[in-house]
């Protein structure tokens, strides 16, 4: 859904809510790291032309391999036509991590001290991108929904699962992101009291993904299948987004396992 539409010298403007919310998340993103990240800042814009390039391709090939392959391969300038929707997180996510592992490699840091501040802040634009979700709407719930909120497509009234997930992966997560980092800055102003299990590297990843991964696959109860692939396994609760999701939490028990040996 567009913010508003004009032409300019024949060229037509027509900015959305969805691009409109993730442009929002970037630039709290950017304010969030550059304030109370350990990046020089000679090096946090190249990060951030790492990530924003490599989160906007990887949504789209995530989409694409992930969900859609058999229509993308039989009408291939359809890939182009990101307007028409279609993203996916976990894709995104695989692309971003090969993006900071990159980056940290290439400007000699952590890769934890590059991804903890950005998970601690990444929660808010996920649920900006929800309610621009929410606005085009798209993503839809369960139906019949006769509740406030419901988004109503094709005479049928949905369960507003993008507002679920803009309040679970996005709001809740980040508020419990945050509660944690202010919390060790107030542990650190008492010269008495040790050190906060947030100030142990890698710690915020850690608690990014168990978080997102639970809220996520909570809302997958309440979301529906895309279209094209439908449930999986000859059930009525199985969904590809929740198959997709359980691997984040792998991963959490992989950085977990990293931050015990100390060796990132």
């Amino acid at each position: 859904m567009h913010i508003f539409e004009m032409s300019f010298f024949g060229i037509k403007i027509a900015p959305t809510w969805y691009g409109l919310m993730y442009a929002i998340g970037f630039w709290a993103g950017y304010w969030f790291v550059k304030k109370y990240g350990k990046i020089k800042q000679k090096d946090l814009e190249n990060l951030l032309t790492y990530i924003f390039f490599w989160v906007i391709l990887g949504w789209r090939i995530g989409y694409i391999i992930l969900y859609n392959l058999d229509y993308y391969f039989h009408h291939p300038l359809e890939i182009f036509a990101v307007w028409n929707g279609g993203m996916s997180f976990h894709g995104g996510a695989i692309w971003v991590i090969i993006a900071m592992i990159f980056f940290a490699r290439k400007y000699k840091y952590k890769i934890f001290d590059i991804s903890d501040p950005i998970v601690t802040i990444l929660p808010f634009a996920l649920g900006l991108g929800r309610i621009g979700n929410y606005i085009n709407g798209e993503l839809l719930g369960f139906y019949p929904y006769n509740w406030p909120f419901s988004i109503v497509k094709d005479g049928i009234s949905h369960f507003p699962s993008t507002l679920l997930e803009a309040s679970g992966e996005g709001f809740l997560l980040l508020l419990i992101m945050l509660s944690f980092f202010f919390w060790d800055k107030y542990q650190k102003k008492n010269p008495q009291s040790e050190l906060s299990f947030y100030e142990k590297r890698g710690f915020p990843s850690f608690l990014f993904l168990m978080g997102y991964g639970f809220f996520r696959l909570f809302a997958e109860f309440f979301r529906l299948p895309d279209i094209q692939i439908g449930y999986l396994s000859g059930t009525n609760w199985i969904t590809l987004g929740m198959v997709y999701t359980l691997p984040i939490f792998i991963i959490a028990l992989w950085v977990q396992y990293k931050i015990r040996k100390e060796s990132i």
